[in-house]
């Protein structure tokens, strides 16, 4: 299947990616293809009425970017219920965007009753479709036992396979489970790898971690000079505490070569 093509992306705590058409897909979908032609011509009501036909008849794409748009409230006024509705129909045909961000309202409690059992199996089912985030959060609920019975082997199965996607919270995440052997065996030269990749892939927080690391020797050869790269690193990108300990590292050095 080729990669879906966007209007535009802006993902935080839910993904608002507003689908157009993927050929093998939605190539016979003639009313989504017409939707996505009236939205980008900014006839947005026509490509409502569009959208509602295509999701009515089980088109996933469409229930979903009519789940979206009640949803940010940009086009019409916002709407969680109507949301929730249009979110449900794509997800029960297989949209695992739809799917997350449903579990995120379900989850929040956000103008429709909270339900944590059916944002658990909403991650699940986006999850198995292979989305980083809704792995990372079902592992969440298992680590913390929302929604589902606390499993500290689910929680890090699904929080190590979204680190393998990619995601840097994921990441940092299994630098906590290596460090503490919650689901996993403890090994700090793990902890110390994905806190690398953590900090690899931009990840604030695991920028200044892997600065202790090298600082303490924590799962690898201990080294100021690189604990002060990634420290610098840290600062540049705001840490709050990242200037300290570079601070007491410099000290540190200093101190040493004046007693040389």
């Amino acid at each position: 299947m080729q990669p879906m093509k966007v209007l535009h992306i802006v993902c935080v705590a839910v993904c608002f990616t507003l689908a157009t058409i993927s050929a093998p897909t939605f190539a016979n979908n003639k009313l989504f293809a017409k939707g996505a032609k009236a939205f980008e011509k900014k006839d947005y009501r026509q490509a409502l009425k569009l959208w509602k036909k295509s999701a009515k008849k089980g088109g996933a794409s469409a229930g979903y970017n009519l789940g979206l748009i009640y949803h940010q409230g940009k086009i019409v006024e916002q709407n969680i219920p109507e949301a929730a509705k249009w979110y449900d129909k794509a997800a029960s045909n297989g949209h695992h965007l739809a799917a997350y961000n449903l579990a995120k309202l379900y989850l929040t409690g956000n103008q429709i009753p909270r339900d944590l059992e059916k944002a658990a199996s909403l991650y699940r089912t986006s999850a198995k479709m292979g989305h980083p985030e809704a792995k990372y959060e079902l592992g969440v609920l298992y680590e913390q036992g929302l929604g589902v019975e606390v499993d500290p082997e689910r929680a890090a199965k699904w929080i190590k396979s979204a680190a393998n996607d990619g995601l840097a919270i994921g990441q940092f995440k299994m630098v906590q489970l290596y460090m503490t052997g919650f689901g996993v065996e403890k090994n700090e030269g793990l902890a110390f790898e994905m806190a690398k990749a953590a900090s690899e892939s931009g990840n604030v927080d695991a920028q200044y971690l892997l600065g202790h690391m090298y600082h303490k020797g924590i799962g690898t050869v201990q080294s100021n000079e690189m604990a002060m790269i990634w420290l610098e690193d840290a600062i540049d990108n705001g840490h709050q505490k990242a200037k300290a300990l570079l601070t007491t590292i410099e000290n540190e050095t200093a101190l040493a070569a004046n007693s040389k």
